[in-house]
């Protein structure tokens, strides 16, 4: 694998994500209230990640079921891999699935050896590389669906998986406070793992009161990050504004501390932000 680290921004909430088709009997048919939509979960033995530092530990291990009204013959189990560096992204069909749920594993050497030397090997590998998991449907009536997922279903159910070339990460969940000093107050706020070194953090705007904004005190600005290798990429969309915080940071394990640097609205061209002039510093309170 190449030493190198490549900084990526997660996709915002909500993007859509097609696949090609290229079976002329299979008709695209992207309207799935008229028919299924593939769900994925995660098995327990699932790494969560591509392991960068332990390639052997990485195993995907996730269920398949269909949710909808329209029988489902099968689903054929699509992979696509984009490289962080180039921006290149390339989609295999890994397997096809008739019975459900169907479990499926698959570990890295299985991975790239379906890819092929010619897309990614080991050792082009880098950190920020990633593999999404999705599925496009056979269904008994013959359609075939095959993604065009509206924004609501991304952000609601599980039809897609990612793993993301990465490091182990051992942040901690729960509570965690900062000192803001504009308000000269202390806020706590709660860290959740989504999985696979992705993190959310409730009310990451910490009661900002920007003239901007129109005085508002109750921007809900929730924001998602991502830890690579201790490269955090900060993604934070506030639902009711549309405001869109972007930063990056480190965590220190030994001092449990999260800090973020400058803060950025990429909506609306706002920024950067900062803590007094310092940074935003979140300390854990186990």
């Amino acid at each position: 694998m190449k030493y190198k680290i490549n900084y990526i921004a997660l996709a915002v909430l909500g993007m859509l994500l097609t696949f090609s088709c290229e079976d002329k009997d299979k008709q695209l048919f992207d309207d799935f209230q008229q028919g299924s939509i593939p769900l994925f979960a995660q098995e327990d033995d699932d790494s969560g990640l591509v392991n960068y530092l332990d390639p052997t530990e990485t195993i995907l291990s996730f269920n398949v079921t269909p949710e909808g009204l329209s029988p489902v013959s099968s689903v054929d189990v699509l992979v696509t891999y984009n490289n962080s560096e180039t921006g290149a992204s390339e989609t295999i069909t890994y397997t096809n699935v008739t019975t459900f749920p169907a479990t499926v594993k698959i570990t890295l050497d299985q991975l790239l050896t379906a890819f092929g030397s010619d897309i990614v090997t080991q050792d082009t590998l880098s950190l920020g590389d990633n593999f999404v998991i999705g599925g496009a449907m056979k269904m008994a009536d013959g359609r075939y669906l095959n993604g065009g997922y509206s924004p609501s279903v991304f952000s609601k159910r599980p039809v897609t998986l990612t793993y993301t070339v990465s490091c182990p990460s051992s942040i901690p969940e729960g509570k965690w406070e900062v000192h803001v000093v504009s308000t000269d107050a202390t806020y706590t706020v709660n860290l959740t793992k989504v999985g696979g070194g992705t993190y959310n953090i409730d009310n990451f705007n910490f009661d900002y009161d920007l003239d901007f904004y129109g005085g508002f005190n109750d921007l809900a600005g929730a924001a998602t990050f991502i830890d690579i290798c201790n490269d955090l990429t900060l993604n934070g969309v506030e639902p009711n504004y549309g405001i869109s915080w972007r930063g990056s940071g480190v965590y220190d394990p030994a001092a449990q501390t999260l800090t973020f640097g400058e803060i950025t609205d990429v909506e609306y061209g706002q920024g950067p932000y900062t803590n007094g002039g310092g940074n935003w510093v979140l300390t854990y309170k186990p």
